[in-house]
């Protein structure tokens, strides 16, 4: 393993380790305090010393005081080639030299060491990581991309040719959530509510936006859209490295079947689409005609192993996005305007209540059994329609009989 990658998985294991430390992380749903890992997490400056002893916290290995000098001497003073390439050098207040990571590597080491191995292996991660629990959290279910990457490839797929690929903000970080599978991006290792979760996705945008030199913001049209520079070729090669980059990711990692279908479609595109070259525009998907109320209902019939438990929102609408694709770019519905009954048809009668950032959803074992029932005969008799919409008509038959105990 690359000195540059060890040192930047040191970094963020000891911070992982320092937050379980001094946070106690029991629930269900990530702490108010919980702090995003990104590729930015890999930008601080750090003396050789505190990075000596970021390794032996991290790495066994370094136990040894002969390993520790090896790592010092032959690692670092006498690999200038590797510390020049991936390294800003500079004095401190104190006159002590201090490492900083380069902007311009950050994307590629972070995801070098999202792919450095199978992170929920524990077996063989306890051999070489001293809290191996540390790294399962936050690396195993993360996607293996950088989020420069991530955007580029949304701003591809999703973005307009005729406008440097513009997509709004808001649409990137819906198609983050429910194509790309960004949920749990903590040092907790525990999924995020929505709210918090947009906000933070939002500012790493943002920030990327304003430090990388593939992408353009603009407010114009009165919301904050992304789009890349065009200028010179750029978008060519930024394309041609992209499709590299993740051919040699998908060959060497494990993807989860989201994701890959993701990556699946960007690899398909044989040239970046242009105004010349787009292709035949795709309809958008059809909305269900299922009312909200019928939604939810067939998602509890799915999600909640006994009847009246309550199922949390986030989940729910991981199921409604699923199956219907129509939802990927909307908002999640808000509390406020399902407590209003809002795209109801009739009464429904849940029971809503606030769990942290999320909301739970439930209903009456005596009431769900009614609406179970208004829910299946409104599917037989819009059955074509309800296929039309969903992104695997055959499952209708299975969605409609729910959980089966």
């Amino acid at each position: 393993m690359e000195t540059h990658v060890r040192i930047a998985i040191a970094l963020v294991l000891y911070d992982c380790k320092n937050y379980h430390d001094q946070n106690v992380v029991d629930m269900d749903y990530a702490p108010a305090n919980d702090v995003h890992v990104s590729q930015f997490s890999l930008q601080r400056k750090h003396i050789l010393s505190e990075i000596v002893g970021f390794m032996k916290e991290v790495f066994p290995y370094y136990e040894s005081r002969d390993h520790i000098r090896e790592f010092v001497v032959n690692d670092i003073q006498h690999n200038k080639t590797m510390v020049s390439q991936y390294f800003n050098l500079a004095k401190n207040v104190d006159d002590k030299l201090e490492y900083e990571l380069k902007f311009s590597v950050l994307g590629s080491i972070y995801e070098d060491m999202l792919n450095i191995t199978d992170w929920n292996n524990s077996e063989e991660l306890k051999y070489w990581i001293r809290n191996p629990k540390y790294a399962e959290k936050i690396f195993a279910e993360r996607p293996p991309l950088s989020e420069a990457t991530i955007l580029s490839l949304i701003l591809f797929l999703h973005g307009d040719p005729q406008d440097s690929y513009s997509l709004c903000i808001e649409s990137i970080v819906n198609v983050m959530i429910n194509e790309v599978g960004i949920y749990s991006v903590g040092l907790s290792g525990k999924q995020w509510g929505e709210t918090k979760l947009r906000k933070s996705l939002k500012e790493i945008i943002i920030k990327l936006v304003a430090v990388d030199d593939d992408f353009n913001r603009d407010i114009s049209k009165g919301s904050l859209s992304i789009s890349l520079k065009t200028e010179e070729g750029k978008v060519d090669e930024l394309f041609a490295n992209l499709q590299e980059n993740i051919f040699n990711i998908t060959n060497k990692t494990y993807i989860n079947e989201t994701l890959q279908e993701f990556l699946t479609k960007f690899m398909e595109m044989g040239t970046p689409p242009t105004a010349s070259n787009e292709p035949e525009a795709v309809p958008p998907p059809a909305e269900p005609p299922l009312p909200r109320n019928y939604l939810l209902a067939l998602a509890l019939k799915n999600l909640s192993p006994i009847p009246g438990s309550p199922v949390l929102m986030s989940k729910i609408w991981t199921f409604i996005t699923t199956h219907f694709p129509y939802f990927d770019l909307t908002d999640r519905w808000p509390m406020a305007e399902l407590t209003n009954e809002v795209g109801f048809a009739g009464k429904s009668d849940f029971v809503l209540n606030q769990e942290g950032e999320d909301f739970t959803v439930m209903l009456a074992p005596d009431r769900a059994e009614e609406l179970f029932g208004e829910v299946s005969e409104f599917s037989k008799k819009n059955v074509l329609g309800i296929q039309n919409s969903m992104r695997a008509p055959e499952n209708l038959a299975v969605m409609d009989n729910g959980i089966q105990l």
